[in-house]
């Protein structure tokens, strides 16, 4: 006589061989428990798959009290409060005294008290989860929804006043704006910036990655468009998020700051060829930068340029801005482009109608550091090549 199928055995190899239709595809995947109920096999099965899974994961130490010891009473308050100082130093618990804890702590599914350090976000874990290794949710590690109230007040408290969005204005989003339009990290956000009147709307996992809101202030629109234009070319490779943005030099420490592009040709990938769009800051005292500061990593970044041997190309952002919209813009960048990709080591290359203000600070900068500078490139024999190229194209058609 064959064996008893024994439910609480499902998994034994013993068990499997006499019972196949535990791992085939067959019809009998249900059986019966003890009590009569429905049990599907291969949901228990995966069930605890997951479960082996979930003891794999990485957990904090657990903690355990001394034997004969329960949760109710001050003896394991100390105990929990110490496992909480070492393994989750964020977490103020402070409030949890002894009255606070006689009154509210019965057992271990009773909920600790504690407030992040870094968020100010108000968490209750129970005993059990601490013990078991968790941790506190709170909004820096992303365990609340960013729908909730705390997210928001959060975000406009702590995270939108700083000096990265001091000139941008949130009136648009209310409460009740952000409850309609905000579902998840993707969700936009909206303000507007009080210097140009922009309206930016960057996700919200940007700016918790600690991106700001893109405007003509920052150069965050230029930048973009100017990207899409270069990366467009045929006749260039584009970087903007490679790590030699850095500008590093083998035994040296790595530039702080980033050149804006990496633009060239096909056949020299790794020839250095920066484009860098200058806002007013670079030049002179401005409402929003500190000159000085940018003028620093300008001086940094042409040092280093010149000593790797590269080629740069300076332009000026709000004249890229003021002609967006005109046809032979994108033309006259990847031109532009194409030409100090194929220039000397160590040339300065700008326009003749930005060559005035970089001839101050720049250019004779670069030539003090052993660098060269090209005659300013015209912009108006820019602008007939790319007439007469449209041209041709109207002629074909």
């Amino acid at each position: 006589m064959p064996p008893q199928y024994d439910s609480k055995q499902e998994s034994s190899p013993e068990v499997q061989r006499l019972h196949p239709e535990l791992q085939s595809g067959s019809e009998s995947e249900s059986d019966l428990s003890d009590s009569g109920e429905a049990i599907d096999i291969k949901k228990r099965l995966r069930t605890k798959e997951e479960s082996r899974r979930m003891k794999k994961r990485k957990l904090l130490p657990t903690l355990q009290l001394p034997k004969g010891t329960r949760w109710k009473s001050l003896n394991s308050r100390a105990p929990m409060l110490e496992h909480i100082r070492v393994h989750h130093p964020r977490m103020d618990v402070s409030r949890m005294t002894e009255a606070w804890w006689q009154k509210e702590i019965k057992n271990n599914t009773s909920k600790l008290l504690g407030t992040c350090t870094v968020c100010q976000y108000e968490s209750r874990s129970t005993i059990h989860n601490i013990q078991r290794g968790n941790g506190f949710g709170c909004i820096c590690n992303g365990h609340v929804p960013c729908t909730t109230r705390e997210y928001y007040d959060y975000m406009m408290e702590k995270v939108l006043v700083g000096p990265k969005h001091n000139r941008m204005d949130f009136s648009t989003m209310t409460r009740a704006w952000w409850q309609k339009e905000i579902k998840n990290a993707v969700s936009k956000l909206l303000g507007t910036c009080t210097v140009c009147d922009h309206e930016s709307r960057p996700s919200l996992n940007d700016i918790q990655q600690g991106q700001g809101f893109g405007c003509e202030c920052t150069g965050g629109l230029t930048e973009k468009f100017v990207y899409k234009v270069l990366r467009d070319s045929s006749s260039l490779h584009i970087d903007c998020h490679g790590q030699d943005k850095r500008l590093r030099i083998p035994g040296e420490k790595p530039c702080k700051r980033m050149v804006d592009f990496w633009a060239a040709g096909p056949t020299h990938i790794h020839v250095y060829a920066a484009v860098e769009l200058d806002g007013g800051q670079h030049f002179g005292p401005c409402r929003i930068f500190d000159h000085e500061e940018s003028w620093r990593g300008d001086r940094e970044k042409q040092a280093r340029l010149v000593k790797l041997g590269g080629r740069l190309c300076r332009v000026e952002q709000e004249w890229v801005y003021d002609n967006m919209n005109e046809p032979w813009m994108p033309f006259v960048l990847r031109r532009l482009s194409a030409i100090v990709a194929s220039t000397a080591p160590g040339t300065l290359v700008t326009l003749d109608v930005h060559a005035a203000r970089y001839a101050v600070l720049h250019a004779p900068h670069w030539e003090e550091c052993g660098g060269s500078v090209s005659a300013p490139v015209s912009l108006a024999d820019l602008k007939k090549e790319f007439a007469a190229s449209r041209g041709l194209i109207e002629n074909r058609d």
